[in-house]
Parts: C-alpha cells; structure tokens; sequence
C-alpha cells in the first residue's frame, strides 16, 4: 500500500470507486519488441498493441468502454513494426507499418468511424515499396494526416505523403524532404494551420551529423531551404522533441552526451538553449509537456562510465516560453543513491497546475512504478513519493506512459510475468490529485 494516503486517492476506470484498484487491459499476449500506443481522445481512452501470437495482429481499444472487447486489424503472411493512433474529424486512423514475407514495406492507414470498433479497407501511404521505421504521423485533428517515415529506395532519405480528407486518399507521388542527405532519422512535425514544419537527424557528404529543420506554409505543397539547428556532433541524441509555446517554437535532444535544447521565434534563426547540470552524464528517456507559456520536463540521467552512481528522475520548467528555466528538481526521494530511479513519464492537467510523473524504481530490487506530483504547476512536490503499485517489489514493471483525459490522469505500464523479464502484459491505473 501506499506509504501516505492523504491527498492522493486512485480509482479504477471501471468500477468507480475501488481505491488502489488495476487492471491488465491486454486480452493476448503483448509484443516486447513494440511500443504501445495509449492516448486520449476527444470521446475517449485508447489502447494499440502488437501481440507476440501467431497471427501477427495488432488490437485496438476503447479503454473507457468496451474494455473487454478488442479490433483485431491483420493482414496475410505480415508482421507489423509500428502503430499509430490519430484522431480526425468524427473519426479516427489506424496508421502502421507490417513487413511482408517477401520483403516489401507498406504503410497503411486504416479509418475508423465507429471509435475503433471496426476499421474499412487500407489506404497505402508510400508510393514506394522501401518504407523503414522510424515513422511519425500527425494531424490537425480535422481531414488533414501528414506522415514521414526513413526510406531506403535510395541511400536512407525522407519521404512525406498526406492526405487531405481525413486518411481516405493520399498523393500518387511521395514528396522526397532530404535529397542532399546521404542518412537521416529521428523525423519529427509540429503542425500549425497551414505550416509544417520538419525536424530531423541529419548527415551530408564530407560533413558530421547534425540536427536540421524545414518547414512548408502551404500545407506541404512546397518547402523551405534546410536550417541547420545544431551542426558538426560528435555524438548521436536517442531523441528529439518538438513543441511550440506561444509562438515559439522548441527542440529539445539528449543521449550521452546530456540535454540540449535550441529555440526559434521565426523558424529560421535558432539560439542554444543549455542544461549545464547534464553535462557529461548520459541521459535516458526524455519527456517535454507543453501547456500555455509554461514547458515542463522530466527525464533521468546518470554520469557516463560513473561508479556506483544511479540514474535519478529530473524536472525542470519554464514559465516563460522557454527562456528561463528552473530545475533540475530530483522527483525520487530515496535518500541513498543505491538503486535506480528512471524512464519518467509525466502529466499535465488541463489548467496547467497538476502536473504528475511517474518512473520506474529499483529500491525495492524488482522494477516499481513510483509517482511524484505537483499541483502548483511544477513550483513545489511531494516531499515523499509515492508507491503506485500495491506492492513494491512484488513483480517487474517498468516503462510507465501517462494520459490526461477529461482532468483525470491514467497510467499505463509494462509488468513482467517472471525475473526472467522475456513476456509481459500491460496494466492500467486510475489517478486523481485533490
């Protein structure tokens, strides 16, 4: 149970009511080797897995309704890699990528008009046969989907397609973004109105890698020339992360060689932003939650090659679009620095003023998920954290993911059934801040 109670009651989506209460919402056996996709949106909570069984299917959910009942979407002699969820104008689309026998790769989208329940025939994206992962998807949340995915029909280059009516049809050609690039990856859209904009990993001839951005106004018709954001690295980020404040625009990379940042108010002059405290320490997962002016971190780092040190979870924040910050606030309170606190997700409210995280935790030996929240939007938290699963200890969970929907906070996370962590289901929680 929970060291405190006070101030913090958890509730069971289902049964309304049953304190500490969690529920295993896969119904067949989960894939490790993929990443579920659980978001919230405008009429309700969502779950996509891919399962580990032989009929290489991917399920589909309504986590508020229908729990029980899953949208198995499957194609003959395929086996997918990658699912997307995007929500449109009174419908949704089912985005993913299988790999068939004979070696070609297609990324489908698939429309729902009954909040997953059943999914109409598959448009194909790519007009090519070479689509690799990674693969973003974003929409305006009317009819318009925009998709980027790696692609190997020459050297490894990005392509983007879109559609304009919500995910039926999309253009016959895809457009080539990077076509002085000998190796790119990591793309990643923000999507505003009419402007596009493109983030990437980046390497050209007789140059060192480097993080570029363009951007198109006409919806993706036609692009800009490339910026250079951040040129010459001697090292590869694990991530990045875009989003917009105000009228800023933001970009945030970490790996092992900490956090970094970089801020533009044009989309084509971009200034440094620096987290001295990461300097020399190899960072892990890396979360950003934009809500008004304020942008809100969490992440976990631990010094490279460092004796006896543990990873620990951070918060920083800004008040002010991004150009001041502070932090870095450790969440996990454990007073030693024995055992690890890591892979962080977080939450923000829909006034800006909850702000809750959640990790995975090693001081009770087996994986916990622990939590920390703030309701004074990030400015003081809990002097104690807090066990989030009945018992610590008891199994091996991990990978925690946060949802905010109608105000109140849902976390989902990895269980494994054993210590030798090779199968695992996925469970969910409730979580309400008074």
């Amino acid at each position: 149970m929970f060291r405190k109670t006070a101030a913090l009651l958890l509730f069971f989506l289902l049964t309304g009511g049953t304190a500490g209460a969690e529920v295993k919402v896969n119904n067949h056996p989960f894939e490790l080797g993929s990443t579920p996709v659980f978001k919230a949106g405008p009429d309700g909570l969502y779950l996509g897995y891919y399962s580990k069984s032989e009929d290489n299917a991917l399920y589909i959910k309504r986590l508020d309704k229908d729990i029980d009942k899953e949208t198995a979407v499957k194609f003959e002699d395929m086996k997918g890699q990658y699912l997307d969820l995007s929500f449109l104008s009174n419908s949704m689309a089912l985005t993913w990528r299988p790999k068939k026998g004979d070696g070609k790769k297609y990324i489908y989208v698939q429309r729902s008009e009954d909040s997953g329940r059943t999914f109409g025939k598959p448009a194909v994206i790519n007009s090519a046969t070479d689509a690799l992962l990674p693969i973003t998807t974003i929409t305006d949340g009317k009819e318009r989907l925009y998709a980027v995915w790696l692609d190997e029909r020459e050297k490894h280059r990005l392509y983007m397609n879109y559609s304009l009516d919500g995910g039926r049809g999309f253009l016959k050609e895809d457009i080539l973004l990077t076509p002085d690039f000998l190796g790119t990856n990591l793309p990643r859209l923000l999507l505003k109105g009419e402007r596009v904009d493109l983030f990437f990993l980046g390497i050209r001839e007789g140059e060192r890698g480097g993080i570029y951005h363009k951007y198109s106004e006409d919806g993706g018709r036609t692009w800009s020339k490339i910026n250079v954001i951040k040129s010459e690295m001697e090292w590869g980020p694990f991530t990045i992360i875009p989003v917009r404040s105000g009228n800023r625009m933001l970009l945030f990379w970490a790996g092992v060689e900490g956090l970094h940042g970089a801020y533009s108010d044009d989309g084509k002059m971009w200034n440094s932003l620096e987290f001295k405290e990461t300097a020399g320490k190899d960072v892990y997962r890396l979360e950003v939650a934009a809500h008004g002016d304020s942008i809100n971190i969490a992440t976990s780092w631990v010094t490279r090659l460092g004796i006896n040190e543990k990873t620990n979870v951070y918060f920083y924040k800004s008040a002010d679009n991004g150009s001041a910050w502070s932090g870095p606030r450790k969440l996990n309170t454990n007073e030693f620095n024995s055992t690890s606190s890591t892979f962080p997700a977080i939450g923000v409210s829909n006034d800006g003023k909850t702000i809750l995280a959640a990790w995975q935790d090693h001081r009770d030996i087996r994986g916990s998920i622990y939590i920390n929240y703030s309701r004074d939007g990030g400015d003081t938290w809990l002097k104690e954290d807090r066990l989030f699963e009945k018992e610590g200890g008891k199994y091996n969970s991990s990978h925690p993911y946060i949802v905010n929907h109608s105000d109140r906070f849902y976390i989902l996370w990895f269980r494994f059934k054993d210590d030798l962590r090779e199968e695992a289901d996925l469970y969910m929680k409730e979580v309400r801040v008074k």
